[in-house]
C-alpha cells in the first residue's frame, strides 16, 4: 500500500506471498515510483469534483412566472434577476408611493423655507409624514423582493423546470451551479485521518490534466463505521474551466 512519507512510503513486503497479487502489487510499485512516497492507492480513495456551489432556487409560496430571463447553460452573476412573478396591482402600488414620497418631500422642502412662520407642531407633522411616506415605499419595495428570484452567487443555470405561465409550487424552478470554484469530496481511509486538517494544501489530479493544488475545507471527525473511512472536501481553483464537475479525481500529494 502506497502512503504518505510521513509513513515510510511504499512497502512491498508481501507482494510475492501470493501469486494472485503479483499483478496489483507490480502496479502499485509503478505508482510509487512515480511519487514516491506522496500518494495514496487509487483502491484506497473515491474522490469526486462537485461544484463548490450547487444551489435549487424555489419560492416559499404558489407563484406564477410573469418573466424568466435565462435558459439552460446560461452564466449569470450574482444579484442577477432570474425569474419573475406575477405580483397583480404591486408595481401600480409602488409608483404611487414614489408620487406621494416626492409630494411630502416637496412640502417638506417648503416648509424649511418657511421654517421662520410655522409652529413646531406644524414642522412636525411635515417631517413626520415625509418620514412615513419614505417607509411605505421601502415596504413595498421589500414586499416586490418576493416576486423575483436572484442570483444568490454567480454560475450555470443546468436546470429551468418552468415557463412563463406555469406556476410554482414544490419544486426548485432553477438549478444553479458554481464551476469556477471545485470541491473535491474525497472519502479516505480511517488510518490518513491524522495526515489531514482544516486549511492544509493538498494536490489532487483528474484525468491526464496537471494536479493542481486544493485546501481543506472539512475533514469529517466521524467515521463511517461499516467502510472505516472518513469524508474530506478540498477546494480547488478551476478559473479556466478545464476541470469538469462529476468527474473522478485522486489525491497526489499533501503538503
Amino acid at each position: 500500500m502506497m502512503s504518505w512519507s510521513s509513513r515510510g512510503g511504499f512497502n512491498p513486503v508481501g507482494c510475492f506471498g501470493v501469486p494472485m497479487a503479483i499483478a496489483a502489487c507490480l502496479w502499485a510499485t509503478v505508482a510509487t515510483a512515480q511519487d514516491p512516497g506522496q500518494g495514496i492507492a487509487s483502491s484506497e480513495v473515491h474522490c469526486i469534483l462537485a461544484p463548490l456551489r450547487d444551489t435549487a432556487l424555489s419560492v416559499s409560496s404558489r407563484e406564477v412566472v410573469a418573466e424568466r430571463h435565462v435558459d439552460l447553460g446560461d452564466f449569470v452573476d450574482q444579484g442577477q434577476v432570474l425569474l419573475r412573478f406575477a405580483s397583480g396591482g404591486l408595481a401600480a402600488r409602488i409608483e404611487r408611493a414614489k408620487a406621494e414620497l416626492e409630494y411630502a418631500d416637496r412640502k417638506n422642502s417648503r416648509g424649511a423655507r418657511l421654517s421662520k412662520v410655522l409652529t413646531d407642531v406644524e414642522k412636525d407633522e411635515l417631517s413626520t409624514d415625509l418620514a412615513v411616506k419614505r417607509a411605505a415605499l421601502r415596504e413595498l419595495e421589500l414586499e416586490a423582493l418576493r416576486f423575483a428570484i436572484r442570483a444568490p452567487h454567480s454560475g450555470f443555470i443546468i436546470e429551468t423546470s418552468v415557463d412563463v405561465g406555469e406556476v410554482v409550487e414544490d419544486k426548485p424552478a432553477l438549478r444553479l451551479v458554481q464551476i469556477d470554484q471545485l470541491r473535491a469530496e474525497i472519502d479516505l481511509p480511517l488510518a490518513y485521518l491524522r495526515d489531514f486538517e482544516k486549511g492544509q494544501t493538498i494536490q489532487i489530479a483528474s484525468g491526464e490534466a496537471e494536479p493542481r493544488s486544493a485546501k481543506v475545507a472539512f475533514v469529517d471527525p466521524v467515521i463511517d463505521l461499516a467502510s472505516q473511512s472518513f469524508r474530506l472536501h478540498a477546494e480547488v481553483d478551476n478559473s479556466d474551466l478545464l476541470w469538469v464537475a462529476g468527474s473522478g479525481c485522486r489525491v497526489v500529494a499533501g503538503q
